[in-house]
């Protein structure tokens, strides 16, 4: 069996989406492991580790069994895994809405039609702004998402140089977001408001919805499969 019809997984889960445009809507998460980024204040770290290796057609039917419409794919880092584009242009011919969930290092171009690509713009405070594919910037899409994390001024300041400089296209949303716990979503939204810059200002949902945790209601518990 070659490595397009399995997947590393790191977690199958339902819950609140927390994040892009679409938070606040039921979904089914599935997240790879395996990262080639060590973001400053990535709050997945579990997923930098060995996953189990499972097969697509599993991942795909449980995904499907859940009934939720919205299924994001993340990580980790997907688009390291060959079996990722397989699974997702599965569950878009399955009917569902797709989000895949990118650090913006990869070539996006190889993401199928029909799966919004939510990817990330690593500023300086991330320690791997030197990382990023910049022609992704142009490669997204209508319906596509740009997400930049902040954890300072310095950081917000270099994303709007940055995007003076490599504009994605009018109809990709860009959304500021600030590092949980550390970066003051009010600051933020000042500095949004000041730059005059037409942004969302987007916070983790489901840090304020379960800020004790339990978040996630498992579909599989990887520690069992034994394939």
């Amino acid at each position: 069996m070659n490595d397009t019809e399995t997947l590393e997984i790191c977690e199958m889960f339902r819950s609140i989406s927390g994040e892009s445009s679409q938070a606040g809507l039921p979904a089914t998460f599935v997240r790879l492991s395996g990262c080639n980024l060590r973001c400053s204040w990535c709050d997945t770290s579990r997923a930098w580790e060995p996953g189990r290796r499972i097969t697509r057609d599993r991942v795909l039917k449980l995904a499907l069994s859940t009934g939720d419409h919205l299924v994001i794919v993340t990580g980790g880092e997907p688009l390291m895994q060959n079996g990722t584009i397989g699974l997702c242009a599965d569950l878009v011919r399955a009917g569902k809405s797709v989000l895949l969930e990118t650090n913006g290092s990869l070539d996006i171009s190889v993401v199928p039609d029909g799966v919004h690509v939510i990817m990330d713009l690593k500023p300086p405070g991330s320690g791997e702004q030197d990382s990023m594919d910049m022609a992704n910037l142009g490669r997204l899409k209508a319906g596509d998402e740009l997400k930049i994390v902040i954890s300072n001024r310095r950081d917000f300041d270099w994303s709007c140089a940055l995007l003076e400089q490599h504009a994605p296209s009018a109809d990709v949303q860009v959304l500021f977001s600030p590092v949980s716990g550390s970066m003051d979503p009010g600051r933020l939204a000042d500095w949004l408001l000041e730059s005059g810059r037409q942004a969302r200002i987007q916070v983790q949902l489901h840090e304020i919805l379960w800020p004790k945790g339990g978040d996630r209601r498992r579909i599989l518990d990887v520690t069992e499969i034994t394939e």
